[in-house]
């Protein structure tokens, strides 16, 4: 989910009229913020009765804990403040959906190239993490807030007709280990990405719940689908950001003798994670 896909008024940050009315009600502000993005999230899964039900029925520490998760340690209200995907600690992330998201933390792409259908704050997530990364943009909005200040690893193209946009990623002869397609053209942007695919290499269809004809093509040409379904930045509701590979994935993992960090687990080893006799 790129800029290119949503309303560009995201990109103007909210100025309050009067800030030490603002500064007086934050906290006010925040826990209403927080309730009504929560409550707008889980609407969309159960009925309103229903959730209504389960707060009287539950523990309210639990209740807390969930506001607390997608909010604080996810970094939710950081993101919604600014209108754009960050974390907790105000670094960039792309718009996939956190469970998405905490997958591709776990890989090291420090020598990869990746190539992005759609620009914004994966792209700075990215160049981050990757050896090189070439987005193109569809709209010019976006291209000029996505070409201030480009990391020397880091190139950007404006192309907007479908054939230029969708082949944009045929413009030299390189091979690329991740494929994001989260702009414009999804479909023909699929296309043109398998022959550009690296072997172990992946494809991340963003909204994969909105493009089933796009995710049958990859499925058919011999692609399994991981899907990773749940809440993500700034928005509220749920979505699906899906991962696609032939085979098996190559990409390293960052650490093969240190367990999955998980946000808001519990940092433990059991007892029985090894042969018993």
């Amino acid at each position: 989910m790129t800029g290119s896909g949503n309303n560009m008024s995201i990109l103007q940050p909210h100025i309050s009229a009067d800030a030490s009315r603002e500064k007086k009600g934050s906290a006010i502000g925040l826990f209403s913020h927080i309730f009504s993005r929560v409550s707008a999230f889980v609407s969309t899964v159960v009925n309103i009765g229903v959730l209504y039900k389960y707060i009287r029925q539950s523990d309210l520490v639990r209740v807390l804990w969930v506001l607390s998760y997608i909010e604080k340690t996810q970094g939710g209200h950081e993101a919604y403040k600014r209108k754009l995907p960050f974390d907790k600690n105000a670094n960039p992330l792309p718009w996939y959906t956190y469970p998405g998201i905490e997958f591709l933390q776990q890989f090291d792409f420090s020598n990869c190239n990746i190539f992005e259908y759609g620009s914004g704050n994966s792209s700075q997530f990215w160049s981050n993490k990757a050896h090189t990364v070439i987005s193109v943009e569809s709209d010019p909005e976006w291209y000029k807030f996505g070409i201030q200040d480009l990391p020397y690893n880091r190139t950007l193209c404006l192309k907007s007709e479908c054939n230029e946009y969708s082949g944009a990623i045929h413009q030299n002869e390189m091979k690329y280990e991740v494929i994001v397609i989260d702009g414009m053209y999804r479909y023909n942007c699929a296309v043109e990405s398998i022959s550009r695919l690296i072997d172990g290499g992946v494809i991340i269809l963003d909204n994969c719940d909105w493009f089933p004809e796009t995710a049958r093509f990859l499925r058919d040409s011999d692609f399994t689908q991981v899907d990773f379904i749940g809440a993500g930045p700034v928005n509220s509701y749920a979505w699906c950001t899906s991962v696609f590979f032939r085979g098996r994935i190559s990409l390293h993992r960052i650490s093969d003798s240190e367990p999955v960090s998980v946000l808001g687990g519990i940092a433990e080893i059991s007892v029985m994670d090894k042969i018993c006799s």
